[in-house]
């Protein structure tokens, strides 16, 4: 989650700023470097264009990755075709907010009377653990218990709270799934008490997650997932597919409705 660094790594996403398109490629400033990279248009688009600006404008906000770099002449070769749309829309969304974060981060220095790298230092290996800093500063304002693990003074907790808790009012994203289970065969009742087991075993272990499972009336039950992240919430799903697909054969799991909301 670091800054600022002199040069990036060969292999890193970067997110860089559109300059000026040329010819033959393009210019970009690595935003948080403070240099400037090169897009050549081989490196582009995996597709054929005529023109660089039919994919990319002047000002625009790219994820590119780092190819060749020259540390003698401080020259970098970026490209865009070798970042798939995933990783893009994963690295921009986490640069927002770790800038969002940082921007918290620097009043709440002033509003404290420190440095800006004192208040990093306070916060100790929560800012590395982190995803992003706005995704701690979350987890600070919903979860208040987590700043007895840094190096703030009582006091100083206190005041990192009442103010990240003016400034930000996090969104709580909501999914709910109605499910049909049975079992073939005897001890049915136990077997799909296991299967839930082993869902809920399972789905615990994310940070930033609360899990409900409640059963409605046979064969129905209902599993409700929350948080203030909805990456989180994209997880859990994936790990509760996972754990379906290898639970017992006799045991039939179908999900007969799914909502999702998000709350303010």
């Amino acid at each position: 989650m670091s800054m600022d660094k002199r040069l990036p790594r060969r292999g890193e996403l970067v997110v860089a700023t559109v300059k000026e398109i040329v010819n033959y490629g393009a210019y970009l400033a690595l935003d948080d470097y403070g240099i400037d990279g090169f897009l050549p248009i081989s490196e582009a688009s995996s597709r054929w264009i005529r023109k660089l600006d039919d994919i990319i404008k002047v000002g625009q906000k790219v994820v590119a990755k780092v190819i060749r770099i020259d540390r003698y002449t401080s020259t970098v070769d970026l490209s865009l075709k070798e970042v798939a749309a995933g990783e893009r829309d994963r690295i921009l969304r986490n640069w927002k907010r770790n800038r969002r974060g940082k921007r918290l981060l620097e009043e709440l220095s002033k509003h404290l009377g420190i440095t800006y790298d004192e208040v990093i230092n306070k916060f100790g290996e929560l800012i590395e653990e982190a995803p992003t800093i706005y995704d701690l500063i979350i987890d600070i304002v919903t979860s208040p218990e987590i700043l007895e693990d840094t190096m703030f003074t009582e006091e100083e907790r206190g005041k990192v709270l009442q103010f990240l808790s003016r400034r930000i009012h996090p969104k709580k994203y909501i999914y709910e799934m109605i499910i049909s289970a049975s079992y073939i065969g005897k001890g049915g009742v136990s077997r799909i008490r296991e299967a839930f087991e082993a869902i809920d075993d399972h789905t615990k272990k994310i940070d930033g997650l609360k899990i409900k499972i409640a059963h409605i009336a046979a064969p129905r039950y209902s599993l409700k997932l929350e948080s203030h992240r909805s990456d989180v919430i994209k997880k859990a799903k994936q790990i509760i597919d996972e754990v379906i697909s290898k639970l017992d054969k006799k045991i039939d799991i179908k999900i007969m409705e799914e909502k999702s909301r998000v709350e303010v």
